[in-house]
């Protein structure tokens, strides 16, 4: 039983084959795009190098199948004369089908590349800085008889002896023979050829020249004969031995002429003499005193009566001054020097200036460096000097010796002082108490110098307040500051009023300028100041008119 049932699958599993390998032979089950029964394998045409497309189409030349096409593969691979190539290496297909590289240039990324430093131009590799049809750049070339030279198109010229090749022929310093340049170097001792090498003419082979020498032949070849080795010879006219340095009387020769010379006298070596028609006057004569204090340089050293004090003795010369209070006088040239200045008229400077108006020391300048007033320096209100008190009743405060003058400067002077009004008991303000007191007058007088400008002279009265702030300002310059002058005494006159109170300290301080007028000078000459306080009553219980 067991034997029937293995004997019935084998017979099942051979007709089950049988029938399969039927199917498969006749195609109907080889399904799917591209797939095709070929050669009795079922193929993908789409991608079967043998089979490309259609059963026996093989794909050659390096191609693949694509899709059913045979074609080339990679970057840069092309089809070209039915050959898979490299176009980005192929000399024969550089960058395309059929673009050669010429001229031994390879081809790189697709390029025609040369090496050595050369450029691809067209179809060769060439050298720019020096391709006649290429300079500096493809297709640039040079016309006419110009040549490349280093990418520039120059033209050329004529050989000359510079290390350079001028004619573009590929050799340096060459004759039209191909042959070192050459040239005559002649010199007045024969002829001579010298031949040019490293751009330099050198080898002359003239005859060379010696040293000059004094013999009346030209030695040195230079077309002069003993030049810069004859000795100067100079005319003695007066025979005193020295000659006369003028080389328009003078000779040349090897040797002393021994014959005369062109004045008619001989010649000789020295050429001291500053006087050749004296044989007196020359370098071995004695010039200075006590003789020859004459003007005359007798020894001819460019000093004159050197020794003497003075010359000739006798001669009479201005001296002194004429400026400010001096006169002229006169010095007269002794044996022993110039004389004292003196003479009728003679004023010499004094020995110090003096406050006078007049130029004393005669230096330009009048009163000036004289001392400053004793008040000095006081030329701001803070600098003001305090005057003695003016006590009402006690008279007049006179301050003398003042000065608007500053010796060392000639900056204007301006002179500030202080002083205070001090008011008096009044038996009758006992009596009164609060009562009105009517009429304290302050009397300011300024007394200028009697020889100066008065308008040049300005006192100023301020009160009421501190340096830089004062209610109250009168200057004998201004209209309403009530200031008189009187010619005869040279004075200015102030007088300012003001009514006090019983009980109360009617005194004030007054500040008081004294300074130039505007565009006045300083003056050396004495002012005066006189200060008074007064009063005039009445004691009144009304209010003072």
């Amino acid at each position: 039983m067991k034997k029937s049932v293995y004997a019935f699958l084998t017979i099942l599993a051979l007709a089950l084959f049988l029938i399969a390998s039927a199917c498969g032979s006749s195609g109907e089950d080889c399904t799917g795009v591209g797939m095709e029964m070929c050669g009795g394998q079922c193929v993908n045409t789409q991608t079967s190098s043998s089979d490309c497309g259609s059963c026996g189409n093989a794909c050659t030349g390096g191609t693949v199948c694509v899709q059913g096409s045979c074609s080339c593969s990679g970057t840069g691979i092309e089809m070209c004369g039915g050959e898979c190539t490299n176009t980005q290496t192929d000399a024969d297909h550089c960058g395309g089908c059929s673009t050669v590289c010429g001229g031994g240039a390879t081809c790189s990324a697709g390029i025609c590349t040369c090496s050595g430093g050369l450029t691809y131009c067209v179809d060769k590799c060439v050298n720019t800085d020096t391709d006649d049809l290429n300079c500096g750049a493809c297709l640039v070339p040079c016309t006419g008889d110009q040549h490349c030279i280093q990418g520039h198109c120059l033209t050329a010229y004529a050989e000359s002896c510079d290390g350079e090749d001028n004619d573009f022929d590929g050799l340096t310093d060459e004759d039209e023979n191909g042959q070192p340049l050459t040239r005559a170097c002649d010199n007045l001792c024969g002829p001579g050829t010298e031949t040019c090498s490293g751009g330099v003419y050198t080898g002359c082979t003239a005859p060379v020249a010696v040293d000059e020498v004094c013999d009346e032949a030209d030695n040195d070849c230079d077309g002069l004969t003993d030049e810069g080795v004859t000795n100067t010879y100079y005319d003695d006219y007066d025979g005193d031995g020295y000659g006369d340095p003028d080389l328009a009387w003078a000779t040349e020769a090897c040797t002393l002429p021994s014959g005369p010379s062109q004045s008619g006298g001989v010649y000789v070596e020295d050429n001291t003499d500053c006087d050749d028609l004296d044989d007196t006057i020359n370098p071995g004569a004695v010039d200075g005193p006590p003789d020859f204090c004459d003007t005359i340089d007798n020894d001819c050293d460019e000093n004159t009566d050197e020794g003497c004090q003075c010359s000739p003795v006798d001669l009479e010369r201005d001296c002194g001054s004429d400026e400010g209070e001096c006169n002229h006088g006169t010095q007269i040239c002794t044996v022993d020097g110039w004389s004292d200045c003196g003479g009728a008229g003679y004023v010499p400077p004094a020995l110090g200036e003096e406050c006078n108006g007049l130029d004393d020391d005669c230096d330009g300048e009048t009163d000036e460096e004289l001392a400053d007033d004793a008040y000095e320096n006081n030329d701001s209100c803070a600098q003001a000097r305090h005057l003695p008190d003016a006590n009402e009743g006690w008279g007049e405060v006179a301050v003398d010796s003042l000065s608007l003058y500053h010796g060392a400067s000639t900056d204007p002077d301006s002179d500030w002082y202080v002083i205070h009004a001090e008011e008096a008991s009044h038996l009758e303000c006992i009596l009164h108490p609060g009562d009105w007191q009517c009429n304290f007058r302050w009397h300011a007088v300024l007394t200028v110098p009697s020889d100066d400008v008065h308008e040049d002279y300005v006192m100023c009265i301020k009160t009421g307040g501190t340096c830089g702030s004062f209610d109250y300002n009168f200057c004998t310059d201004d209209d309403d500051s009530a200031a008189v002058y009187d010619s005869a005494s040279h004075s200015y006159t102030m007088v300012l009023t003001w009514d006090g109170t019983c009980g109360l300290d009617d005194s004030w301080d007054f500040y008081v300028q004294v300074r130039n007028a505007a565009g006045a000078a300083n003056s050396c000459q004495n002012y005066y100041l006189g200060f008074e306080l007064s009063y005039d009553g009445p004691v009144s219980s009304d209010q003072c008119e």
